[in-house]
């Protein structure tokens, strides 16, 4: 029997399948791209993830359609994009929340935030500030470490909600500088700086960007940033990594995709994200938002995350919070 032309035909189709795998990767994208986001539209967060998503739809010829999936610090978005089919056309909006500290407040996640996501860019941190009200009595961090080691347990400090970025800086805070002090949850913003301006707590850590203009106005003090270093913002205003080495609480921002999506799409992806980077009007809405802009690598990103979560497994424990099992 004479097998060649059997050979032929599978060398042929084999051929064909493969220029059809390139040909189609090569076209990518050629429908839009869904991104997935637990915020809902107006605020800040939302907002940067708008402005990427326009400008990066711009370049790639086919919209990023933002698609909100509220709820559970996240961890309800992150789970839907690492299950998504991996095509390039689902990516997440992802916070150092999602892929940080939801590994140790939810002992039932249901993703890996190493194994199951593929960084396309990190952005860089949206500070987090140390606020404090004037009646507190204190107007300088060395003032309320002061305060605090004379008052144990009775200097209240809020935050956004449990498990927050927000919460876990001043629980990482009150562990590397052994202070007693007392955590009290809001719901949201708005309720955490009223209650600030009226005395009712100490002292309020949340986004920086989002307090400054209570700041300005004077109805509440900035003591001090919940990083390692200054923010670019307000560079007079010392960092908690200043007074505690290894200190650090990174609100960060960034972009990943299900792993196991096409190199080529992950390439597109990216240089679609760094090119964005590159336009002036881009940058200055971004940091008008109260984004410290720090462009990595997929490289970098990838091993930023792998080094942050020590840094959150310690928070988690300090605060003995535990999110409720809920997938």
């Amino acid at each position: 029997m004479n097998l060649v032309p059997d050979v032929l035909v599978k060398m042929a189709l084999a051929l064909a399948c493969a220029v059809a795998a390139t040909s189609a990767v090569a076209a990518y994208p050629d429908k839009p791209i869904k991104v997935l986001t637990p915020f809902p539209p107006g605020g800040q967060v939302p907002t940067i993830a708008y402005v990427m998503a326009q400008r990066m739809g711009t370049l790639l010829g086919q919209p990023l359609v933002l698609e909100t999936r509220a709820g559970a610090a996240g961890t309800i978005a992150a789970t839907l994009a690492a299950k998504a089919p991996k095509d390039g056309y689902t990516v997440l909006f992802a916070t150092s929340s999602m892929l940080g500290i939801a590994k140790y407040m939810y002992k039932d996640l249901a993703y890996d935030p190493v194994v199951d996501f593929a960084p396309v860019i990190y952005l860089g941190n949206v500070t987090v500030g140390v606020f404090a009200s004037p009646q507190a009595g204190f107007n300088s961090l060395d003032q309320l470490v002061s305060a605090a080691r004379a008052n144990p347990g009775k200097i209240n400090f809020s935050s956004p909600g449990v498990g927050s970025v927000s919460h876990l800086a001043g629980e990482l805070f009150k562990s590397r500088a052994q202070l007693d002090l007392t955590h009290v949850p809001y719901q949201g913003f708005a309720a955490q700086m009223t209650d600030l301006i009226g005395g009712r707590t100490e002292l309020a850590i949340a986004g920086m960007a989002s307090g400054l203009s209570y700041v300005r106005d004077g109805r509440v003090k900035l003591i001090a940033v919940a990083s390692k270093s200054r923010s670019k913002m307000m560079p007079d205003v010392p960092a908690l990594g200043e007074r505690l080495p290894g200190y650090d609480a990174p609100a960060w921002l960034g972009i990943v995709a299900p792993s196991g999506i096409p190199a080529e799409a992950l390439e597109r992806l990216e240089w679609a994200a760094q090119e964005a980077l590159k336009d002036p009007e881009t940058i200055k809405t971004l940091e008008a938002q109260g984004l410290d802009l720090e462009v990595m690598t997929r490289r970098g990103f990838a091993e930023k995350i792998r080094r942050d979560l020590p840094l959150w497994e310690e928070a988690v424990k300090a605060s003995n919070a535990r999110a409720p099992e809920t997938r």
